[in-house]
């Protein structure tokens, strides 16, 4: 699993996680919030006593809102014309100028808003009471500050940094700055605050204000010369009205427009007659067009005269001679023939005069019929009928010309209506302009009026119905606010403190980080041991180091065998399935001081107890050996003299105090591991050690201190990772655990050593 992935991973918290990150970190957390609350009340018992003056003012509908209705006789007043919460907004911003503060300096002095005369006699009158000593060191404390602050400013001015204030504009932002307005919820009353280091200044400051701000308001509403010109515009507004209803007037004069909208109506109904007739009479002179033409048609059908006797069986003598004339022509032809040729001028005159002659027998009918022929009375009759009905259509188009006539004159007619409507807006539309301004100027004339009468009266609609009130007790610092907010402050900065802390805070501190994190099993988490040294032996009894100090808790540290128990049981799980048991141990860590000779030496003296095997205990940290002083054996050769002059490795093992437990001590080295190591001896040593043991356990170097010491966990059977809780950061395990990998050495798991449990055993089982 890579780096993003193990941080991406995630586990149930409980409230133990909660009070885990309180109790690791109470020392910071602790010295926080005394920090925190000190400074918050060294701030709160040195700060300026304030006191505060209150006055109200009540903001009656006056002279400025009003207005008049000048269709009314009289001055009579009837609305108002603004709404009041924008006058009150008005009224806030004359009380929050900059030159209503002005007036008020310069009338009580600046020298009054910036000496402490008045907060140095209430220190001298403070030392006689109870507390006469806290208060007098509180003002002397105060005066420390501001003489601080002084000096600052004259380094500032020196250096050109900052600017010298003049005195008058200190006093003009101290005025402004205190002074609060505000209106009070659902009322037309306005709330006055003004705070001062002295009561009498600030009852005095206010009063003040308030007297500048009743003159100052009827300045801003004195309308001067503002009547003369409103009289003056309404005069030409009201000539300006005049005319445009004159001119009204004469329009309707002329033009002769009584109701423009009835007269549109009535032209209109009439425009609708006309074309209703129209559509009648288009309808008829259809009709009549229509017969006119079947008339016609009947007419050029019929014949003019009518057979009135027919005799039938009588000779036709001219279709007999027609044929006697024909039958001579051929003859002829014949005769012609004989004597001249086809194209002979002779023979074609005949030939014409035979094809005339067939072409009259055959339009001639053959009968034998006589007719007699008269006048067709029917022919007649119709003859009549087209007359009429022709002198009816003529009529009927003249009739729709003069109607058509009649619909132009009416369309004409609403024309020129339209124009006159469009010429009579305007001049209404100039005539209610012009009246709209009228009245408004006339209602400016009366405001203007009535202002001017009541200035010359100093009348004013603010009415004070609470002077400023001379305060008794001060409104700030509010201690015990202070105070509570300093507790708050300071126990949210520790609570933050201690989850930055522990958020910024990379080392392991649990068995679920080392398996969150490293990917790899945890196989006992051991506690931290304020008795360095302290070695589990099979009988429940310990030997101490001679630096040991053990406490009550850890005595002779039979409290601490049931953690190598189980270790011993996790690592006989870790190789249960294997065919071959390891044999070879080693323990190592990433740094120096994680504990690794105190981890080898109880496990191998639980190997030992447990086993079935005699166990050997090889210190390989010849850096720095630890063997020696747990057990109290005086240093002897060891493992570096058997590498160093290749000794027999039997010569240097010695007895320990637990039963079935060798001792191979470091030796009298040089310190250079890589020396030490290099070559294949320690292999080799290590190889015939392991034929008179059940177990080797070699308590190894730390992996940052040499190379050699990747070599040395690639030769035994398995390793165990020494990790020290809240002080190595899981990275660099990481990348150890990732380095061991690669020198194929077998990782049986971790050990987390010197395990703290910040939350206290009673809190614990509670929750």
């Amino acid at each position: 699993m890579s780096e993003t992935e193990i941080e991406q991973s995630t586990r149930q918290k409980s409230l133990r996680d909660f009070y885990r990150v309180l109790f690791r970190h109470k020392s910071k957390s602790l010295l926080v919030f005394v920090v925190v609350v000190g400074a918050v009340t060294v701030v709160t018992f040195t700060a300026t006593e304030m006191y505060e003056s209150q006055a109200k003012l009540l903001v009656k509908p006056g002279r400025e809102s009003l207005t008049v209705d000048p269709t009314i006789p009289g001055e009579r007043i009837i609305s108002i014309s603004r709404r009041m919460e924008e006058y009150l907004n008005s009224e806030l911003e004359i009380l929050k100028s900059r030159t209503l503060s002005e007036r008020a300096v310069d009338a009580i002095g600046p020298e009054k808003f910036l000496t402490r005369s008045g907060e140095e006699a209430g220190a001298a009158a403070a030392g006689a009471t109870a507390h006469g000593r806290i208060e007098n060191v509180l003002c002397k404390t105060r005066a420390a500050v501001r003489g601080a602050k002084a000096v600052c400013a004259d380094v500032l001015k020196t250096l050109g940094i900052a600017d010298e204030i003049e005195p008058r504009e200190q006093a003009i932002h101290i005025v402004s700055k205190r002074l609060n307005a505000g209106i009070l919820s659902n009322s037309n009353v306005i709330e006055l605050t003004f705070e001062s280091q002295s009561p009498e200044l600030a009852k005095g400051t206010l009063d003040k204000l308030i007297d500048v701000y009743l003159e100052q308001r009827l300045e801003v509403y004195d309308g001067g010369g503002s009547h003369r010109f409103f009289k003056e515009q309404t005069e030409n507004l009201q000539a300006e009205l005049e005319a445009a209803e004159q001119g009204l007037r004469d329009f309707k004069n002329k033009t002769k427009v009584g109701d423009l909208t009835k007269q549109r109506d009535i032209a209109i109904e009439r425009l609708g007659g006309l074309l209703r007739q129209m559509h009648d009479l288009d309808a008829q002179l259809a009709a009549s067009t229509g017969k006119v033409f079947s008339l016609h048609q009947t007419l050029d059908r019929m014949s003019e005269t009518t057979t009135l006797e027919q005799v039938t069986g009588r000779p036709n003598y001219f279709m007999d001679d027609a044929r006697f004339r024909l039958l001579e022509l051929r003859l002829r032809e014949k005769e012609l023939l004989a004597t001249y040729p086809e194209d002979n001028r002779l023979v074609q005159n005949v030939r014409e005069q035979i094809e005339r002659a067939e072409a009259m027998l055959t339009d001639e009918e053959e009968t034998r019929t006589e007719r007699t022929t008269g006048i067709n009375s029917s022919y007649r009759q119709l003859e009549v009928e087209l007359l009429q009905e022709r002198a009816r259509r003529e009529a009927l188009q003249k009739q729709r010309g003069v109607l058509g006539s009649h619909v132009a004159d009416v369309h004409a007619e609403l024309e020129v209506l339209n124009d006159n409507e469009i010429k009579l807006t305007q001049l209404q539309r100039r005539r209610d302009i012009a009246e709209q301004n009228y009245r408004n100027y006339v209602d400016k004339l009366e405001q203007t009026r009535i202002s001017q009468a009541l200035e010359q009266e100093k009348i004013s609609n603010i009415a004070v119905i609470q002077p400023a009130t001379m305060p008794i007790l001060p409104v700030s610092p509010k201690k015990a606010l202070g105070l509570f907010l300093g507790l708050l402050l300071g126990l949210f900065a520790a609570l933050g403190l201690s989850f930055v802390s522990e958020y910024l805070d990379h080392s392991i501190k649990t068995p679920e980080q080392v398996e969150e994190r490293l990917q790899l099993p945890a196989l006992v988490s051991i506690p931290l041991v304020r008795a360095e040294g302290v070695l589990a032996m099979a009988n429940g009894r310990g030997v101490e180091s001679k630096t040991s100090k053990a406490s009550k808790r850890w005595n002779n540290g039979a409290e601490i065998i049931p953690y190598y128990h189980g270790l011993r049981e996790r690592l006989a799980r870790s190789f249960q399935g294997s065919t071959r048991a390891p044999r070879v141990l080693g323990v190592t860590s990433c740094h120096h001081g994680e504990g690794v000779s105190s981890i080898a030496a109880n496990l191998a003296a639980t190997l030992a107890r447990d086993g079935d095997g005699r166990v050997l205990l090889v210190d390989a940290n010849v850096g720095s050996p630890s063997i020696h002083r747990i057990f109290k054996s005086e240093a002897s050769l060891g493992l570096a003299d058997t590498l160093a002059h290749n000794e027999n490795a039997e010569n240097v093992v010695i007895a320990s105090p637990v039963e079935s437990l060798d001792i191979v001590p470091a030796g009298n080295g040089n310190g250079n591991l890589a020396q030490t190591f290099s070559g294949d001896g320690f292999s080799k040593l290590v190889g015939s050690l392991k034929r008179g043991y059940r177990f080797v356990v070699i308590d190894m170097p730390a992996l940052d201190e040499t190379s050699s010491a990747f070599r040395l966990a690639s030769l035994c059977d398995g390793v165990v990772l020494v990790i020290e809780a809240e002080r190595l950061r899981w990275e660099v395990a990481h990348r150890a655990a990732e380095q061991l990998a690669e020198t194929k050495a077998n990782i049986l798991g971790v050990v987390l050593n010197k395990r703290r449990f910040p939350i206290p055993g009673w809190l614990y089982r509670t929750l």
